[in-house]
């Protein structure tokens, strides 16, 4: 697509604008309109039709909106009883199954000329009649290979087309829960579990762990108490893969007092399983006391 680039154009910035022609003013000619630049501006007009799947048809002012909507989920539809869908009602479909049991039958995955449609379905009503969503032809449904699924009022059904066969389940709720994430992984069955395969898995005790995406692992925990100065050997709730980065400790004292002057210390380099602290004391000291310890690595 580009400006007009006819005779008699006008400079307008960086683009050209039309001129009207106005003998009266003096402005003997209009715009050039050229064939090049209509032909690109058709393309430009029939791209989305092509894409969508739309047939162009004369006298119909209104094809390239039914082909964004195709392409970018724009439509809404409600509905209360049993329904075929088209291309044409890719985005939100609204139910109220107060009346009856709902069956909403998808169209082909295929059928915008393979451009992905996207399809959420909200139920309106709380009543106990169901309403299922049913994959037309051998089309099925990712993860599990089903062809039918339910929508649970309060809880959408989002689905995303591939353009070929499959429906990817974006966000389900019933007793199997599915969410698809972002990378790309397997299909998971709660945000739990997303997180998990994300890199977010933990132990949020007090001694724990939480793992990051990327690697990144950090751990704490507490020492048992101390009765002199001596050392204690601290175990990691799980090893790290690769090495601990940095380590640090903090004395626990049981009141704020000049009679426990004392600190605790890392000894040596953290292990990927563990490391020691130690206790010391300086002039004024009391026990028992014990520490926090902190570590993170990969």
């Amino acid at each position: 697509m580009y400006f007009i680039n006819g005779l008699y154009t006008l400079a307008s910035g960086a683009i050209n604008i039309f001129q009207a022609a106005n003998p009266g003013a003096g402005v003997a000619n209009g715009t050039q309109i050229t064939a090049a630049w209509l032909n690109d501006v058709q393309g430009e007009l029939l791209n989305p039709l092509t894409v969508a799947g739309v047939a162009p048809a004369a006298s119909t002012p209104t094809q390239v909106l039914q082909a964004l909507k195709r392409i970018f989920g724009g439509n809404r539809l409600a509905v209360t009883a049993n329904t075929t869908l088209t291309a044409d009602n890719a985005g939100l479909v609204v139910v109220n199954a107060a009346s009856g049991n709902v069956v909403l039958t998808l169209p082909l995955n295929s059928s915008a000329n393979g451009t992905p449609l996207e399809f959420v379905f909200m139920r309106t009503d709380t009543s106990a009649n169901t309403v299922t969503v049913v994959d037309a032809g051998s089309d099925a449904d990712a993860p599990g290979g089903a062809t039918s699924l339910s929508v649970i009022a309060g809880t959408p059904l989002w689905l995303r087309g591939d353009g070929a066969s499959v429906w990817d389940i974006v966000l389900a709720s019933s007793t199997s829960t599915y969410l698809k994430t972002a990378n790309n992984l397997s299909d998971l069955a709660s945000l739990a579990t997303a997180l998990t395969n994300l890199g977010f898995s933990n132990s949020l005790g007090s001694s724990g762990y939480q793992k990051l995406p990327g690697g990144l692992i950090l751990q704490w925990g507490k020492t048992s108490n101390f009765s002199s100065e001596t050392s204690q050997s601290v175990t990691f709730p799980i090893a790290f893969p690769n090495a601990c980065l940095n380590a640090g400790t903090t004395l626990i004292i049981p009141a704020a007092t000049s009679s426990y002057d004392q600190f605790s210390q890392v000894v040596g380099t953290p292990s990927t399983t563990g490391m020691s602290i130690m206790c010391q004391q300086v002039t004024n000291y009391t026990y028992p006391v014990s520490a926090f310890w902190f570590a993170l690595g990969n």
